[in-house]
């Protein structure tokens, strides 16, 4: 794992950079050594933290003759029979490491080797001969890539948005208020825009090619639905044949290896796979005092039946607000996910015993496992009681104060034409569209339904499939990637930390899509990865509503964060009051105070604050 970064110009000029001392901004991400390339039109960067091949396999990387020149931030799985294929026509190789295979892969079959590889990566290659710049992000956007093009035609790229704050300190007025507006709704910023204007993510499954100062970019792969038409019993058998193939692949390492362990379904399945072949495995946990947020007891039942060395972390105040300052440190975007607070610590705690930590991420995006995903149906027949609830709220017919929080977002939410996207969307919202707009300042207001239209641009039905099949194939390329991962991957590798997720393997992923309806969502979904997690795991961790990894937002913001609340929201000269109206955003916190029931509007608004003053200040 690592952090790349480098820039493509044909104006010299661009070479003046202190390259070096840009790097070190990704110095977290890659401890153990630095590397770079220039020539006349390009720098390529690396920062490495060692993990296969850890005495050898040095970046950047060439091929024989020197004219193909990789970087690279990721693991390749399956490097080494893509390795054998390659010595077979004549290449050589002078490590055992996976990235060596890349500049190789691209001599014999150009730009599409890239779909040769199985992995989790960000790819950058130099084609001295045709001068051509190649950018690829793996197919769930594991590892981030980012970029800014100039008007001089150069282009600049790394895998942190904080890199491409060195080169052009952005300023209030760089903020992009679309996408203000995007996080305000969903708690994070949508591929493949970022918060700055003209910063964009390379999106996943995307090759970005830059030459003589012009970009193109292409998807090289697109998620594919196979029919599957075997029994229950039959596509069990498979699963498990695929993911534990996926965990054996996501254990080669020379460094020590240890496993999340939430208590829940998934991370419990992945520990109880890795258990045969790691000796004196390590896993930890997160866990409260709040019991309706704490599943100890069931990482309990997991530890005592596998015999894990196990690590179980808890909160005190003081880490609340350690945890959040040091955090937006790292978190470079506004990121609204408040999970992220014990994703964070857990990746901290678990690189002083480990560098490598398997994750039961992807488990609800492959197999089904989101409680909306049965919500949504019913929620999207019945979605005419909310367009009569809204129509009576706004009429004054009914107080706002009579309907619970929750239909209060679902009536802010809804488009005012009905749409299957619209009601998914309004149960993905944090803060709906009628209060966002009341939120702006008058001349940003028509921001406010930016994050709508960008939605319903995005979710694509296909009659072909279930509702709730397109609805999982919307989070896996937009919430997977923008929240899950970049939250992931901000945390750990913050901490010099790799996480692998045996779950987002390609074959696992298509093969759990491909379920029929009746083995994928049920009561509490995940009917088949529950049917297999009977054979691992006791039946009372089974049989249970899904938690999710969730934190007590509520409780804290009425207590260790209240001070800091007032002091964003109660000031005048909070940066958020660029963008934002001051007596709305006031409005809301005493709204809050006498009902509790606005805790995810009033956390977003003081990330964003935190991050406006962390980052353009």
């Amino acid at each position: 794992m690592c952090g790349v970064l480098g820039f493509a110009s044909s104006d010299r000029k661009s070479l003046e950079l202190e390259f070096e001392v840009l790097a070190n901004t990704l110095h977290h991400r890659g401890p153990d050594e630095y590397g770079e390339y220039r020539d006349s039109d390009v720098s390529l960067g690396i920062r490495r933290l060692s993990i296969i091949d850890v005495a050898h396999g040095h970046q950047p990387i060439f091929s024989e003759d020197r004219s193909v020149i990789s970087v690279f931030n990721g693991q390749i799985y399956n490097f080494r029979e893509l390795r054998n294929i390659l010595e077979a026509k004549g290449h050589k190789f002078n490590s055992d490491s996976d990235g060596e295979i890349i500049p190789h892969l691209y001599e014999e079959f150009g730009t599409n080797f890239v779909n040769k590889i199985e992995g989790m990566f960000a790819i950058a290659i130099w084609d001295k001969v045709n001068r051509e710049l190649h950018l690829f992000r793996d197919r769930f956007g594991k590892k981030p890539l980012l970029y800014k093009r100039f008007s001089n035609g150069s282009i600049y790229f790394a895998s942190e948005i904080k890199t491409l704050y060195q080169i052009d300190k952005p300023r209030i007025s760089d903020v992009d208020i679309d996408s203000v507006a995007t996080y305000l709704a969903f708690g994070f910023t949508s591929n493949p825009k970022t918060i700055i204007y003209g910063v964009n993510k390379i999106a996943p499954g995307e090759h970005l090619t830059w030459a003589n100062g012009q970009i193109t970019l292409r998807k090289y792969w697109t998620l594919g639905i196979k029919k599957n038409t075997n029994s229950l019993l039959e596509n069990v058998e498979q699963a498990e044949v695929l993911i534990r193939n996926a965990v054996r692949k996501r254990l080669i390492s020379e460094r020590p290896l240890g496993a999340f362990l939430s208590g829940g379904i998934d991370s419990s399945l992945i520990v109880a796979m890795m258990s045969p072949y790691v000796e004196d495995l390590k896993t930890f946990s997160v866990g409260f005092s709040e019991v309706e947020y704490d599943e100890s007891d069931y990482a309990k039942m997991v530890v005592d039946r596998y015999k894990t060395q196990h690590t179980r972390i808890t909160f005190s105040n003081a880490e609340i607000l350690n945890c959040l300052t040091e955090s937006m440190k790292f978190y470079d975007e506004p990121f609204g996910d408040s999970s992220s607070i014990p994703t964070f610590l857990l990746s901290k705690i678990a690189a002083q015993s480990v560098t490598v930590a398997l994750s039961g991420d992807g488990g609800d995006e492959a197999f089904g496992g989101y409680q909306r995903y049965v919500l949504y149906k019913k929620f999207a027949k019945y979605s005419y009681l909310l367009f009569m609830a809204r129509a009576l709220r706004n009429k004054k017919m009914i107080p706002n104060q009579f309907f619970p929080a929750k239909v209060t977002r679902g009536m802010d939410s809804v488009p005012y034409q009905h749409s299957r996207a619209g009601m998914y969307e309004a149960m993905m919202t944090i803060i709906g569209t009628t209060t966002r707009e009341s939120l702006f300042r008058p001349e940003f207001k028509n921001s406010s339904n930016a994050p709508h239209l960008e939605f319903i641009k995005k979710m694509n039905f296909s009659k072909k499939i279930s509702d709730s099949l397109n609805v999982n194939i919307h989070d896996i390329e937009s919430y997977l990637p923008d929240d899950l991962m970049y939250k992931v991957d901000i945390a750990s590798m913050a901490h010099s930390l790799e996480v692998r997720s045996p779950f987002l393997d390609t074959d696992v992923v298509e093969f759990g899509l491909s379920l029929p309806e009746n083995q994928r969502v049920g009561k509490f979904g995940k009917i088949l990865l529950r049917k297999l997690a009977l054979e691992y795991l006791p039946a009372n961790l089974i049989d249970r509503p899904k938690m999710g990894f969730g934190i007590p937002r509520k409780e804290w913001l009425g207590s260790v964060l209240s001070p800091l609340v007032n002091d964003v929201i109660c000031d005048r000269n909070s940066l958020i009051y660029n963008w934002l109206d001051f007596t709305s955003i006031n409005n809301l916190l005493s709204e809050h105070k006498v009902r509790n029931n606005l805790d995810g509007n009033i956390w977003s608004i003081l990330i964003l604050e935190l991050w406006a003053r962390e980052w353009l200040t």
